[in-house]
């Protein structure tokens, strides 16, 4: 059975009976905190529970949080890992003593409105005429043409691109030159 590792801690910082649940196995002064598990679930519960041991052994010592789902095939395997790091492992742990780890949410920044977010176009023309608005047709304004009053009679290349050719051509009545 394989062995979902936790954490590395300083060798005798948590009891042996500190939780039944877990594995710890000790190897060069270091412990790893594991627990046998056959596959790691991805599923939310899973990994809030695994977040909660490791918070549990944080609250009572300092510990090398392992990222969720590292699996090792057996206890020789997690021997083999701590020894091979361990000069790593206990620079880290001496590192992080005394510290605590705080998770920030930061708001993003809020996305542009929609074009229709404060008043809803009542019509189909009225639609239309606002994505003229936003691809490049502009209306109103200094200098601003209304999609039918083009003097000569041109499908707005955004209506093009959009695909509401046919709705302008029906529009302006031009349906022969589209």
């Amino acid at each position: 059975m394989s062995l979902l590792l936790y954490g590395i801690v300083t060798e005798n910082a948590l009891p042996a009976d500190f939780d039944v649940s877990l594995l710890l196995i000790h190897a060069d002064g270091l412990t790893a905190v594991t627990a046998c598990c056959e596959q790691a679930d991805q599923d939310v519960e899973s990994v809030l529970a695994f977040g909660n041991v490791v918070e549990r052994i944080h609250q009572r010592t300092t510990i090398i949080p392992i990222r969720y789902g590292s699996l090792l095939p057996d206890e020789a395997a997690v021997v083999e890992l701590m020894a091979e790091k361990a000069s790593h492992y206990r620079r880290l742990l001496a590192d992080l003593e005394g510290c605590e780890e705080m998770g920030i949410r930061l708001p993003m920044a809020a996305p542009e409105p929609e074009p229709f977010a404060a008043k809803k176009p009542s019509s189909g023309y009225e639609y239309l005429l606002a994505k003229t608005e936003i691809f490049g047709g502009r209306t109103g304004g200094k200098g601003g043409r209304r999609v039918g009053s083009r003097p000569d009679g041109a499908i707005p290349q955004a209506l093009r691109r959009s695909g509401l050719v046919c709705w302008e051509a029906h529009v302006l009545g031009q349906l022969s030159g589209v």
